[in-house]
C-alpha cells in the first residue's frame, strides 16, 4: 500500500482553492482502493471530518504529527504552489499542482522579482506537476521551461448545483427587477472597475458584485460608484450558496472581466446554470470558456455596453442548454478519477 498526503489547508476558505479543497477531500475519502492510503493534511479542528478511512495531520504541525505518527510518506501533493509545507524525503515523491502566475500580472519590480524566484525553485523541486489548464501550462513552461520535467493537465471540478431554486439575497430588492450577476473576490486582477461605467448604458439593470471585499480595491470601486453616481451597482460582500445559486437562475447575464485567471471556476458555475457569459479574452479565459462566452475585445464602456446588448439579443434556449451541457465536463468526479489514474502512474502501482 502506498501512502499519498494531500495539502488541503484551505479547507476553510471562502475560495476557489477551498472549493477544490471540501470536494476534493469528501470523494478522496470515499475511495475503495486497496493500493493507496491517504493522509490529509487540513486545519486541525477538521481533524477526523472525513472519517476512519484516512489519516491525519494538521496543517499548523505537520512534521510533528508526522515524526510522532510513525508516518510513511510515498507521494505528498501539494495541491497549489502557494504551499508553505511539504514533506522532504529520498523515499517521497513531490507532486505539484500549479494553478497559475498571476503574479506575472499583477506585481512589479522586486515583488515580481521576488515572486519569480520563489516559484522558480518550487518548479525545480517538483518531481511531476500538474496544471488546472494549458494556459498555466504555457505560461510556466514559457517563463520557467518546463524541459524534461514530467507533467500533466487536469482541469478543476465545479461544484454541482443540481436543481435548487436557491434563496433570492435581502439585498434584491425587487423579485422581477432585471440585473447583471458576478462573483469572485474583490481584487484588482478581477478587473471589476470597468463594469461601473458600462452600466450607465443600461439603466434598466441593477449589477450586484459579490464576493469578500476586504480589499483596497473594493474601496476604490465604491468610490467611483460614487463619482459617476451608478448606484445600481452593488458590492455585496459574500453570499451563500444557495443565495449564489438563486443569483445564477435570475440573473440576465454573468460579467466577468478578469485579467488574471488560471482557470475561472464562476464562468463554468454559471454555465451550469444556462447563464449567458460575458468574459474578457485574457489569460485562461478564451481556453476554458470555450464558444459558450461571449468576449470584450476591450475595457471600454460604450464598447462593453454593445457586446452585452448584442449577446443578450443573439441568446436563445439552444445555446442556453448547450452551455449547461458544455458545463457538465467540469465535475468532481472527473477530476478525482484524474487524479487517482496520476498518483497510480506516479507511483508506478496500476
Amino acid at each position: 500500500m502506498k501512502n499519498i498526503a494531500v495539502d488541503l489547508r484551505f479547507l476553510d476558505y471562502y475560495t476557489g482553492f477551498g472549493d477544490i479543497c471540501r470536494n476534493y477531500a469528501r470523494r478522496l475519502a470515499a475511495i475503495d482502493s486497496p493500493d493507496l492510503h491517504f493522509i490529509f493534511m487540513l486545519p486541525e479542528a477538521h481533524i477526523g471530518t472525513f472519517g476512519e478511512s484516512v489519516s491525519y495531520i494538521s496543517c499548523e504541525h505537520p512534521e510533528r504529527d508526522i515524526i510522532e505518527k510513525g508516518l510513511k510518506i510515498d507521494l505528498w501533493h501539494s495541491t497549489d504552489q502557494m504551499y508553505e509545507y511539504y514533506f522532504k524525503s529520498p523515499d517521497s515523491i513531490h507532486l505539484l499542482t500549479i494553478h497559475d502566475l498571476n503574479f506575472l500580472y499583477e506585481k512589479k519590480h522586486f515583488h515580481r522579482w521576488k515572486r519569480m524566484w520563489r516559484f522558480k525553485k518550487r518548479v525545480k523541486d517538483a518531481d511531476y506537476i500538474s496544471f488546472i489548464s494549458h494556459f498555466a501550462k504555457n505560461d510556466v513552461d514559457r517563463i520557467y521551461g518546463l524541459k524534461d520535467k514530467p507533467h500533466c493537465v487536469i482541469y478543476n471540478g465545479i461544484t454541482p448545483v443540481g436543481d435548487k431554486e436557491g434563496v433570492k439575497p435581502g439585498f434584491v430588492e425587487h423579485d422581477d427587477g432585471k440585473f447583471f450577476f458576478a462573483i469572485s473576490q474583490i481584487r484588482r486582477k478581477k478587473n471589476f472597475h470597468t463594469l461601473v461605467p458600462m452600466m450607465q448604458h443600461f439603466a434598466d439593470h441593477n449589477l450586484y458584485i459579490c464576493g469578500d471585499d476586504e480589499f483596497r480595491y473594493a474601496k476604490e470601486i465604491r468610490k467611483l460608484i460614487k463619482k459617476l453616481g451608478t448606484d445600481r451597482v452593488k458590492l455585496t460582500g459574500r453570499v451563500s450558496e444557495d443565495e449564489k445559486t438563486w443569483l445564477y437562475r435570475h440573473c440576465d447575464a454573468f460579467l466577468f472581466p478578469s485579467k488574471a485567471e488560471g482557470f475561472g471556476i464562476p464562468v463554468i458555475e454559471a454555465m451550469q446554470q444556462g447563464c449567458k457569459v460575458f468574459s474578457s479574452r485574457l489569460t485562461s479565459l478564451p481556453e476554458i470558456c470555450g464558444p459558450h462566452a461571449t468576449y470584450w475585445d476591450n475595457f471600454d464602456a460604450s464598447d462593453m455596453a454593445r457586446v452585452v446588448r448584442e449577446g443578450l439579443l443573439n441568446d436563445d434556449r439552444r445555446l442556453v442548454n448547450e452551455r449547461k451541457e458544455y458545463a457538465r465536463r467540469f465535475n468532481y468526479d472527473k477530476y478525482t478519477s484524474e487524479y487517482i489514474q496520476l498518483y497510480k502512474k506516479i507511483l508506478c502501482c496500476g
